[in-house]
């Protein structure tokens, strides 16, 4: 009988410390879910914080790439209508040239 009651109470301490060694088992894995749980998180928000950096970049991108052709197309419109004016002032000029030039048959 005293084998017996020294059996259940080995049986009973290997018991406690098995279920002790699960407990911190349990913890363990806690601990290390709740640091990869952190990290996934920073990660997450690194990620989205460069995403929209990159978003911004490229937008900021496309508006000066679209000032940059207004400006060219302006800028191209502009020579054409200071090169009409030319030749029209230039025409002026010479018409205005002959009309006050005396006139071979007025000598």
């Amino acid at each position: 009988m005293q084998a017996r009651s020294q059996l259940e109470a080995k049986k009973w301490e290997l018991d406690t410390q098995l279920n002790s060694q699960l407990i911190m088992l349990q913890e363990t894995a806690m601990q290390h879910r709740k640091i990869l749980e952190e990290k996934a998180a920073a990660l997450t928000l690194d990620y989205q914080q460069r995403k929209a950096s990159e978003e911004l970049l490229v937008k900021q991108y496309q508006i000066q790439k679209q000032f940059v052709d207004k400006e060219v197309a302006l800028n191209a419109e502009f020579q054409k209508k200071q090169a009409a004016l030319n030749t029209t002032a230039s025409h002026s000029m010479q018409a205005a040239k002959q009309a006050n030039s005396p006139k071979s048959s007025d000598k």
